[in-house]
């Protein structure tokens, strides 16, 4: 498994997928949503910008790994959808296992024209094909989203 590889875009035949690495679950989480952004926007030129970050709390519950990452992602696509957000990228702040998962953290985005910055419209986060995988080297989270 590759760890020092944030993410990396592979083969579908009608979306687009990607695999997401980290050597925790949390870091493998925000790589997830780094690359989601990366299809969607330019995030070097939205943190180019002279705006200051902003942050929109995220927090999703979940019955497993795959369905925490699903909703996450799902989560942050919509506030950044319905918000026009421009967004960077994603920090989980903390991190509940139990009989459920929970995650919490911050959408981190700036203040300037979404439009301005857009690269291919993700309508949504695929829950077929999720994959969340721990190996001794970390973790792997394979996404399609559909664009």
């Amino acid at each position: 498994m590759e760890t020092t590889r944030k993410f990396r875009y592979i083969r579908h035949t009608a979306d687009i997928a990607f695999i997401a690495y980290g050597k925790t679950f949390e870091q493998a989480l925000e790589n997830a949503a780094l690359a989601m952004f990366g299809i969607m926007f330019d995030i070097r030129k939205i943190a180019a910008s002279k705006k200051p970050v902003k942050k929109i709390v995220v927090k999703d519950t979940a019955g497993s790994a795959e369905d925490l990452v699903w909703f996450t992602l799902q989560d942050m696509l919509t506030k950044a959808q319905v918000g026009n957000l421009a967004p960077l990228g994603f920090e989980v702040e903390k991190l509940e296992s139990g009989k459920t998962l929970s995650v919490q953290g911050v959408l981190e985005y700036k203040d300037v024209p979404a439009e301005d910055y857009g690269l291919l419209e993700v309508k949504a986060v695929t829950p077929s094909g999720l994959v969340v995988k721990k190996s001794r080297n970390g973790f792997s989270i394979r996404v399609v989203v559909d664009i």
